[in-house]
């Protein structure tokens, strides 16, 4: 339903911020798009608005018992997945599969997360075989039919969030290379199974490509500093970023003691940025009375021209806002679905809110007040979000020069360390290179 996409898109975009890396997400298929499940519900509306195209989903058939929530999977389209976990007859299976194997058929997108689970793990977990049946089944029955070549690609999605319960935290969404099914077909029409079982390994080959593969949650912040310390040699953050990832998995086997001195090395470095509240790039600033007077004029100029409008929208929205935290931190939840309750509740008050307001300008004002009102509080609404987003920017830059520009004997101690930083890192760069994907 459009009104649900639209509805969506502009939630989602409101809660995080959102950039795409890698591939092309296909707007059209026949294709099934495959991705780590780490955030609920939220993931599936994360690959809804990440496609131009429409998407039918698969989800538990619980979810379309829900009064609310199964109104919705029904009004996407959704199809239920029967799981024993459940206790639900699997054998009902049969009819969801052949809905995907039509919906293929028809050139449509389908989407699942072959988990089977949400989770707030660090790594992938052990992929169920449902994708590589439905699209090799759907392959292998076209092929029967007509003789012909359906051409189905599985295309594996990578969903990875900062603070995913967070308001306005980052996170990404990578799309990997195109898998084609048609490779597996002649041994699916020798061995099904082995088929079947070969395809999944590759598809969990695909998402460990397009995921970050931690051993536990305690290594983000060394891969991430690490990342940025490392001088560029051309490859994209996220490629240094599982190189690195590989590259401590291995050395943990091979050297746990220099594992250890490593990891001890970024920690110490990593507490004595985040004390100063400084970034590793801050390092190597270096600030000319011109850049200072351009920054401080552009950026004053910028921010007080949109501040009354910014006021405005924060008074019209901030009561939906602070009840939305308020009955969140009630209902303690896992945290996998955290971000799930605050958006749907959001959603929910949002809409309430902005009705409400909408109709009671028009009551005590005129038909024309009431339309006034129903579009300019979203506009509102946005223009606050983006002078927060530009006000924490610009905040952080003025605490930067300020705590650390005049300080030039603490900026040389830092950078020192940052280059013996740097040597530990470069020492251990064969086992990096080595296990780079």
């Amino acid at each position: 339903m459009p009104i649900l996409r639209t509805i969506g898109r502009l939630a989602f975009e409101a809660f995080y911020r959102r950039r795409h890396l890698g591939d092309e997400i296909p707007g059209s298929g026949p294709a099934i798009l495959v991705a780590n499940h780490p955030n609920g519900l939220v993931d599936p509306l994360a690959m809804m608005i990440s496609t131009a195209g429409s998407v039918r989903f698969l989800a538990k058939a619980p979810l379309f018992q829900m009064p609310v929530i199964g109104s919705i999977m029904r009004g996407m389209g959704a199809l239920p997945v029967y799981r024993s976990i459940d206790g639900a007859d699997t054998s009902d299976n049969k009819d969801t599969f052949s809905a995907v194997f039509d919906a293929l058929d028809e050139g449509e997108l389908v989407a699942l997360f072959p988990e089977g689970i949400s989770h707030s793990l660090p790594n992938l977990q052990t992929l169920k075989t449902g994708a590589a049946r439905m699209a090799l089944g759907a392959e292998a029955r076209a092929q029967n039919r007509s003789d012909r070549e359906l051409g189905v690609r599985i295309v594996p999605v990578g969903l990875n969030y900062g603070r995913k319960g967070r308001f306005r935290s980052r996170m990404t969404i990578r799309a990997g290379e195109p898998i084609e099914v048609r490779d597996w077909i002649e041994l699916h029409e020798r061995d099904e199974r082995a088929a079947v079982r070969a395809l999944t390994d590759r598809i969990a080959e695909g998402l460990r490509e397009v995921t970050l593969q931690l051993d536990d949650w305690e290594d983000l912040p060394l891969i991430e500093l690490a990342v940025r310390l490392s001088p560029r040699d051309g490859t994209r953050p996220e490629e240094r970023e599982q190189r690195y990832v590989n590259g401590i998995r291995r050395l943990r086997v091979e050297n746990p003691v220099a594992a250890d001195e490593l990891q001890s090395r970024v920690s110490d470095f990593r507490d004595r940025l985040e004390f100063l509240r400084l970034a590793p790039e801050d390092l190597d600033l270096s600030y000319t009375r011109g850049g200072v007077f351009r920054f401080v004029s552009v950026t004053i100029l910028q921010l007080c021209v949109t501040l009354p409008l910014a006021a405005i929208g924060a008074a019209l929205w901030w009561l939906p806002y602070q009840l939305t935290g308020w009955i969140s931190r009630l209902r303690r939840v896992d945290s996998d679905i955290v971000a799930t309750q605050k958006l749907l509740l959001g959603i929910a008050l949002f809409l309430i809110w902005w009705v409400s307001i909408s109709c009671i300008s028009w009551k005590q004002g005129s038909a024309e007040v009431g339309i006034a009102a129903a579009l300019l509080t979203p506009l509102f609404g946005y223009l606050t979000l983006r002078w927060g987003d530009r006000f924490r920017a610009a905040r952080r830059d003025v605490s930067s020069f300020f705590r650390f520009n005049a300080a030039e004997s603490l900026k040389l101690k830092l950078r020192a360390r940052r280059e013996e930083l740097l040597e530990v890192i470069q020492s251990r760069k064969a086992e990096l290179d080595e296990s780079a994907p």
